[in-house]
């Protein structure tokens, strides 16, 4: 076998090794950043599925078409406002 070639394989075997590595694990405890962070957009999407109606995140799933458009009155903006900001 020539130099070139055993070289040529070598580096394809080398390379096929480096990217079939395990991925990370994951980090065994939440920081508390990142639960406030759940929290926040957890109460979020709660929070958006009863303005629209929906009461569980299956009733999203199922695609119920809604009867009605949703409300833009000034009296909304505002309780989505101080929700958001509160």
């Amino acid at each position: 076998m020539s130099r070139s070639l055993l070289c040529a394989l070598l580096l394809a075997l080398s390379g096929t090794a480096c990217t079939q590595s395990t991925p990370a694990p994951a980090p065994a405890t939440i920081s508390p950043a990142d639960a406030h962070f759940k929290d926040i957009y957890t109460s979020e999407a709660t929070w958006q599925r009863a303005q629209r109606g929906d009461q569980t995140p299956d009733d999203e799933r199922r695609g119920r078409v809604q009867s009605h458009l949703p409300k833009v009155d000034p009296a909304t903006q505002q309780a989505k406002l101080d929700f958001w900001t509160g």
